[in-house]
């Protein structure tokens, strides 16, 4: 978990700064990567195979889904009414529609969209309108030759927000 936990945070830092400045920094070049970078390269998985420290193409992706307005989501987030709090990726307006975008490194749509809604619930984001949901993954890792694959996308956010706010009412009763 810890490996692919520090290529997921590569992924996230190079896309959150090409989207600040607009210009794509190599993790090798974004001081915050370091420690991941080193786990990536000398901690290979349970089969003997290391992940990738590159390939994934987040300007490709923006070529072929152009998102507006997108910025990446710095503060966390939080609603007083459902005691709940978080950091989301990106905000952007995608189909003419206000959307907060997830980055992923494999696709779990429900799981995906359940984790947007919960975002969407806080203070600022209640007029979210669309979750999208973008796997970034290399080829050597089991993506394609694009790095990127067909955004998942959902309007359906009243029952998205149905659904978190179940599962955390089941999770409260537990704990």
């Amino acid at each position: 978990l810890k490996v692919y936990a520090a290529q997921g945070n590569i992924i996230d830092a190079e896309i959150r700064n090409f989207v600040k400045t607009g210009e794509w920094k190599d993790s090798k070049d974004i001081l915050e990567c370091t420690a991941d970078r080193f786990i990536l390269k000398t901690k290979p998985l349970s089969v003997g195979k290391s992940l990738a420290l590159s390939g994934w193409n987040f300007r490709g992706f923006l070529e072929k889904y152009p998102i507006e307005d997108l910025k990446s989501m710095e503060t966390v987030v939080s609603s007083k009414k459902h005691r709940i709090a978080g950091t989301p990726d990106l905000l952007g307006k995608y189909n003419g529609l206000k959307t907060l975008v997830s980055i992923k490194r494999t696709k779990s749509e429900v799981d995906n969209f359940i984790q947007e809604a919960g975002y969407s619930l806080c203070d600022g984001l209640e007029d979210v309108k669309q979750f999208m949901v973008i796997e970034m993954k290399a080829e050597e890792d089991g993506g394609n030759k694009q790095g990127f694959t067909k955004p998942s996308l959902t309007t359906d956010i009243d029952r998205y927000r149905e659904l978190f706010l179940r599962k955390r009412s089941e999770v409260l009763k537990i704990y």
